[in-house]
């Protein structure tokens, strides 16, 4: 399953982040990543040094669990932990936009052609920006999160890694920290309209690779 990490009140004038967590069976061999990782993020915040990690068993459900945490990302940055691809979605799900559209997106139509097709990885990766309307940090671990993470990389107002199995601790935190310092000159560049948003994508997929 991808689990949501625990949440506490955050204080005023602070932008809250939610973290979903990949904790499927594969996890097990990023352990370390994933611990180090998420301590980076959470440093300096309300949460750290509180979230345990539990034993990773299961599949990945990105979908299912942000569909799940819908209502609460609305004003939330969102950070993605994952080591794999979505592999459980069989079924369309619907999200309203903040026009008050109704975007169906229709996992079952994409998942006739495999759940590793261009347009069912494709799909996923138009879901997760769709429903998470703020920042959006992916971070691919290990060889199986390679190709999620070269299609997030793509998407408008996404910050992307991808971090190859062994990776050193300095690495990883200098990993986040880029990230981090990312989205916050995306979110400058977007609040004074510096950027469109076609020129922003552009950024991003040059930006990124470096990390």
């Amino acid at each position: 399953p991808l689990s949501p990490v625990e949440t506490a009140p955050w204080p005023p004038g602070v932008r809250p982040m939610a973290i979903p967590v990949d904790l499927s069976g594969s996890m097990w061999k990023h352990v370390r990543e994933l611990k180090t990782v998420l301590s980076e993020f959470l440093k300096d915040s309300n949460m750290e040094g509180k979230v345990q990690i539990p034993k990773p068993e299961g599949s990945t459900a990105m979908v299912q669990a942000l569909h799940d945490l819908a209502p609460q990302l609305e004003d939330c940055d969102v950070t993605v932990i994952t080591d794999g691809l979505e592999n459980c979605i069989e079924t369309p799900i619907s999200v309203t936009s903040p026009s008050g559209e109704v975007v169906t997106f229709d996992f079952a139509e994409a998942a006739k052609e495999g759940k590793k097709s261009p347009a069912y990885l494709q799909l996923v990766a138009s879901y997760l920006r769709s429903v998470c309307r703020a920042q959006l940090y992916f971070v691919g671990l290990g060889a199986d999160a390679k190709r999620m993470s070269e299609i997030m990389i793509k998407k408008p107002n996404c910050v992307v890694s991808w971090v190859d199995r062994g990776a050193t601790p300095e690495a990883l935190i200098g990993v986040v920290r880029t990230m981090r310092n990312r989205g916050a000159a995306q979110r400058a560049l977007l609040l004074e309209q510096r950027v469109p948003q076609a020129e922003q994508e552009g950024l991003i997929v040059e930006l990124t690779p470096e990390v």
